[in-house]
């Protein structure tokens, strides 16, 4: 009874601070590419860690993140054991390092939230943010623990430091970025957060809006290009940002013709039954680790080929080409990161390699 009251309250807390948001809704976004003029390629499952493989030490329980470094090996968190598994590019298994707590190099318990992010960033080092713990542990490549990083933010983001040892996280100071400098100094804030209150045909429910018009993890992804390059993805509405420098150098919107037919179609019926619920435009955005000029956006699957596709753009917004696998039951993979031509998904706990 307490938990319903309190659920009752904070959404008309959440409602009253919401009327006073200005929302821009883009009601005839034109596409801006095509699927039918580019190439589909379909890729081959590679290799897989399954959480059903139950081989002591190197039994995962719950793949939650995944990156990979540049000679192949693979960093992957797992939310019950609350550890980083590390694997060589054939996934022979390197070892493990981590563990619950709070201590120096050690993360909260996951089981149940979206765990640890992981990324390769700053001098070749592996970025756990731990966001129960509110820091970011900077680990080797070895798994040896070098530093941790306290931060305010309340959700999960992507890790990003670059070669001068600033660090990008998500702004709590009225804009999409906030820069702090090794010290945990703010030292500059990027772009506003304005940008977030665009959404493609409707806008969500007033309890919803002041959520969805804020750098929340489910709105954006960004990751850095190189030393003073910064790529962000807008979800709401499927916008790209390219800053340099800490300047915008480019806009750009990402609407294919497909998926946007598709997505306006599941809003409409989401409204017409009266839901609360809101749907983002995408599912994933990455930078390509081999080639820092393209990215890749998952926009969901395509339920009439049956397939989960993985959209690959340049940094001028031209659709490049369209990856795929063939959709199975259960739950939808989810691509995380590209790098060694290689995609690495997760899928129901399990990892997936795809080339």
């Amino acid at each position: 009874m307490k938990k319903n009251l309190c659920f009752v309250v904070s959404i008309i807390i959440l409602s009253l601070f919401s009327f006073g948001i200005e929302i821009e809704i883009i009601k005839d976004p034109k596409p801006t590419c095509f699927e039918k003029n580019v190439q589909y390629e379909p890729l081959k499952k590679y290799k897989e860690i399954s959480n059903e493989d139950d081989e002591s030490e190197t039994f995962i329980a719950l793949a939650r993140s995944v990156t990979a470094d540049r000679s192949g090996n693979i960093f992957l968190f797992d939310g019950v054991f609350c550890e980083i598994f590390k694997y060589d590019k054939n996934l022979v298994f390197q070892g493990r390092f981590g563990g619950k707590g709070k201590g120096p190099g050690e993360f909260a318990t996951h089981r149940g939230s979206g765990g640890v992010n992981l990324n390769i960033s700053g001098k070749n080092r592996l970025y756990a943010q731990d966001y129960k713990n509110r820091r970011i542990t900077v680990f080797s490549l070895k798994g040896d623990y070098i530093i941790d990083y306290k931060t305010e933010y309340k959700f999960t983001f992507n890790p990003a430091q670059d070669i001068d040892g600033n660090l990008y996280i998500p702004s709590e100071n009225g804009g999409v970025i906030d820069i702090f400098n090794s010290k945990m100094e703010l030292t500059g804030v990027l772009l506003d957060v304005k940008e977030f209150r665009s959404f493609l045909f409707y806008e969500p429910v007033p309890a919803f809006k002041i959520v969805y018009s804020s750098p929340y993890w489910r709105n954006f992804r960004y990751d850095l290009l190189d030393g003073n390059r910064l790529l962000v993805y807008i979800r709401n509405s499927s916008t790209i940002y390219l800053l340099e420098n800490r300047k915008l150098k480019k806009k750009l919107n990402i609407w294919p013709e497909k998926i946007i037919k598709g997505y306006k179609a599941e809003l409409f019926e989401l409204y017409q039954k009266n839901d609360d619920a809101f749907i983002n435009f995408s599912v994933n955005f990455f930078i390509d680790g081999d080639d820092n000029n393209f990215f890749y956006i998952q926009f969901g699957e395509d339920r009439a080929r049956k397939i989960v596709p993985v959209y690959k753009f340049d940094l001028n917004g031209d659709l490049q080409k369209i990856f795929y696998i063939k959709r199975t039951g259960g739950s939808i993979t989810i691509f995380q990161c590209k790098r060694n031509n290689t995609f690495y998904t997760i899928k129901e706990g399990s990892l997936v390699l795809y080339k």
